[in-house]
């Protein structure tokens, strides 16, 4: 679908910032722009449903290891108990975009209420008796009571929906007054952006539809009956994503350059050692003036 004006305020004061970003199997070419009304980049045009199936099936099929499966799980539990100070084992908790399930493993597997819906969950941990607890549908055909949930969260998945306000609304009706909505999106607004540009892995087409700043995600959610609680950092998280991303830039560009298999070889020990010492400062730094590379914000409806 593509969009002659902006979808979340109609304004044609359009500016395309990125045209012809790769997707991952450097198949298609994706243009990103910007509505300064909104303070928002998306792709335009979207991609077609069907395409974006066929993306989410490979990736899903993506195997980890338990190793990693497991060091997942200890980071969601962090996170969420942590972050979210949840104390009462008798809040309705929610996982909007559950993915693989690790949420919702997690938390149920700490004595925790909680349902996850994704269209495209793959089950996991079947062993733990998740599948009767995750919808594959979406939201809106889930048919979830008013008022239902105190507890909502989207870690990683506004990003990624095509129609974010009809989903935002569905979130507020289903939310009860004085529950929480946590939210976890890449931070348009940030310095690792200005620094990667195009390669900035916030966008990441076909998957990163639309790419937000903290303030324009404050209006959406304050539109739709949510007060901003609080915001928090999650630095590990940003300094890998940040590191992936750099990793990727000199797999592209430097190392082609390389004469030899030997010279690779050697840059690519020099390289692991200074991106991780960049990354590292990169993203304190990052936090020392609150210009997180990643949107994490707490809300509560109202």
């Amino acid at each position: 679908m593509k969009y002659s004006g902006c979808p979340f305020c109609a304004k044609s004061n359009l500016k395309y910032i990125y045209p012809e970003i790769s997707d991952p199997e450097n198949v298609y070419a994706f243009n990103y722009v910007y509505c300064s009304n909104c303070d928002i980049a998306y792709l335009n045009p979207f991609p077609e449903e069907s395409d974006l199936i066929a993306h989410y099936g490979r990736y899903v099929e993506e195997a980890e290891t338990q190793d990693v499966a497991e060091f997942k799980i200890d980071g969601v539990r962090k996170r969420i108990i942590d972050y979210l100070r949840l104390s009462e084992k008798s809040d309705r908790i929610l996982d909007i975009g559950c993915g693989k399930g690790e949420t919702v493993y997690c938390l149920s597997r700490d004595g925790y209420a909680i349902d996850g819906i994704d269209p495209y969950f793959v089950p996991r941990y079947d062993n733990a008796g998740l599948n009767e607890r995750i919808h594959t549908k979406r939201i809106d055909e889930a048919g979830f009571p008013d008022n239902h949930f105190t507890v909502a969260m989207m870690w990683s998945t506004l990003e990624h929906m095509s129609d974010p306000m009809a989903l935002l609304r569905e979130v507020s009706r289903i939310t009860a007054p004085g529950g929480r909505l946590v939210i976890s999106v890449p931070n348009f607004r940030t310095f690792q952006h200005r620094l990667l540009k195009k390669q900035w892995p916030g966008f990441g087409p076909p998957e990163h539809l639309v790419a937000y700043t903290s303030r324009a995600l404050e209006k959406l959610l304050f539109e739709q009956g949510f007060k901003l609680e609080k915001r928090f950092s999650d630095p590990i998280y940003d300094q890998w994503m940040l590191k992936n991303s750099l990793y990727r830039y000199f797999q592209e560009t430097v190392k082609k350059g390389a004469k030899n298999k030997q010279a690779s070889k050697d840059f690519n020990k020099i390289e692991r050692l200074l991106v991780g010492l960049f990354s590292f400062a990169f993203v304190r730094t990052e936090a020392l003036v609150g210009r997180y590379s990643t949107s994490n914000m707490v809300f509560v409806k109202l």
